[in-house]
C-alpha cells in the first residue's frame, strides 16, 4: 500500500503525469462541493471505466485544495487487505481528506467496505475512492455501503468536454473518443479488444465473483461466470450491437454470413436469452451502453469503441463474394461511402445521446 501525505504528497503530485491536464472534468465541481459539504457523510466514489480520468481527478482535487498536511493519497495493491487500509486510517487520525485509489484491488473490499462508511465517514473523514473494477463499487452501493456512497460517473465524456480537455475535433471524437488519451486505445480492433477485455469483461467478471461469494448471483449470470468462454461471450455480445449498426449502414449490400461463422452468433441462441438480458443490464450499469427511446436500441457511451469495431467489420467485408464482384475502380468509392455513412450515423447518435441524457437528468431531478 502506497501512502503519501504532506510534503511527500506535494512532491509526488508535482511529478505526476496528471499535470498534463490543465482543464478539469465537468464533474470536478460536483465532487469538490461534496468533499467540502460539512453535512455530507457519504463516501464519494469515482465510478467509470479505465482511462477515463479517475486518478487524474483525485490528483486535481488534492492539488487545487492545497491542504497537503491534512490530506492523504493511498494507492492499494493486490497484496493489501481491507484491514491494512483501516490500520493506515487509524494511524493517521490527523488526516481529514483520504483519497483511496485502486481500492477494488483488495480481494476483501466488498465484504469489509461497510466500516469505511459506518466508522470513518461518520466521524467526519472525507473519503474519495476509485478502482478499475468499477462494477464492484456499484454493487457495494447496494451491499455493504448501502446508501452511504455517492457515485460520480466518469465514463461518459461528451464532445464539448473532450474538445475542451484534449483539443480534439469531431472526427477525433468519433474515431477515438471515450477516454482521456490521445486515441491509442481505439486505434485498432486488437487494441480495442484489449481495452474491452480489461475495462469491461474482467471488470464485470470480478464484480460477479463478489456476488457469487455472497450467494447473490442470479442463475443466468452464474452460468456465464462458470463458463470458460465467458470472456469470448462478453466480447461477442458487445460486438453484436455494432454488427447490427453496421448492417443498417450496409443496407443489404453484403451478406454477413460470408464474414461471420455460426460460433459468432452465440448470443442469439434462445438458450442464452436470459444471459443476454442480464448482460445488457450490466453493460448499462457499467456505463458502456445507454438505452435509446426506441426499445432495444443501444448507444455506446464511448464512440471510439464502436468505430474501431466498425472498421474491423468493414475490412472483413473484403473477404466476401459481393466485394470481389465490385469493379476494382469502384471499390475506393464504396469504402468512402461506408466511412461517410458510418460517421454521419454516429454523429446523429452522439447528438441524440447528449439530448436524451439531458432530458432524463431533468426528469430525474424533478
Amino acid at each position: 500500500m502506497i501512502f503519501f501525505s504532506g510534503h511527500e504528497l506535494k512532491s509526488y503530485l508535482d511529478d505526476s503525469k496528471s499535470k498534463q491536464f490543465s482543464e478539469k472534468r465537468d464533474i470536478y465541481d460536483d465532487i469538490n462541493k461534496h468533499i467540502h459539504d460539512k453535512t455530507a457523510y457519504h463516501i464519494a466514489a469515482l465510478y467509470g471505466l479505465r482511462r477515463t480520468g479517475k486518478s487524474a481527478l483525485m490528483e486535481q482535487l488534492i492539488r487545487c485544495n492545497q491542504d497537503y498536511d491534512y490530506t492523504a493519497l493511498i494507492v492499494c495493491s493486490k497484496k493489501d487487505s481491507i484491514d491494512d487500509l483501516y490500520d493506515v486510517l487509524d494511524k493517521n487520525k490527523c488526516i481529514k481528506f483520504f483519497y483511496i485509489d485502486e481500492i477494488t484491488r483488495m480481494d476483501d473490499f466488498f465484504e469489509g467496505c461497510n466500516v469505511l462508511a459506518d466508522v470513518y465517514a461518520n466521524k467526519g473523514k472525507k473519503i474519495v475512492i476509485a478502482g478499475a473494477n468499477s462494477l464492484e463499487l456499484r454493487l457495494a452501493q447496494g451491499h455493504g455501503l448501502h446508501d452511504k456512497i455517492e457515485l460520480f460517473h466518469t465514463t461518459y465524456i461528451p464532445f464539448g468536454e473532450y474538445q475542451r480537455i484534449l483539443n480534439g475535433t469531431i472526427d477525433d471524437y468519433i474515431e477515438s473518443g471515450g477516454t482521456l488519451t490521445d486515441g491509442e486505445v481505439f486505434e485498432s480492433f486488437e487494441k480495442c479488444t484489449e481495452y474491452i477485455n480489461a475495462a469491461i469483461t474482467d471488470n464485470m467478471l470480478h464484480g460477479l465473483m463478489q456476488l457469487y461469494k455472497q450467494r447473490e448471483l442470479s442463475f443466468a449470470l452464474g452460468e456465464l461466470l462458470c463458463n470458460d468462454q465467458a470472456e469470448t461471450y462478453v466480447n461477442k455480445f458487445i460486438e453484436s450491437y455494432n454488427r447490427k449498426f453496421a448492417e443498417e449502414i450496409i443496407d443489404g449490400k453484403f451478406d454477413f454470413r460470408d464474414v461471420f461463422n455460426a460460433s459468432d452468433c452465440m448470443w442469439s441462441n434462445r438458450k442464452n436469452d436470459r444471459i443476454a438480458e442480464e448482460l445488457q443490464k450490466l453493460l448499462i450499469e457499467m456505463d458502456v451502453i445507454y438505452p435509446a427511446a426506441d426499445e432495444g436500441e443501444m448507444i455506446f457511451l464511448q464512440p471510439g469503441m464502436r468505430y474501431a469495431q466498425l472498421k474491423w467489420i468493414f475490412n472483413s467485408l473484403r473477404k466476401t463474394k459481393a466485394w470481389k464482384e465490385i469493379p476494382h475502380d469502384e471499390k475506393a468509392a464504396v469504402e468512402k461511402q461506408l466511412k461517410h455513412k458510418s460517421k454521419k450515423k454516429m454523429l446523429d447518435d452522439i447528438l441524440y445521446l447528449e439530448s436524451l441524457m439531458k432530458v432524463n437528468k431533468q426528469n430525474a431531478d424533478g
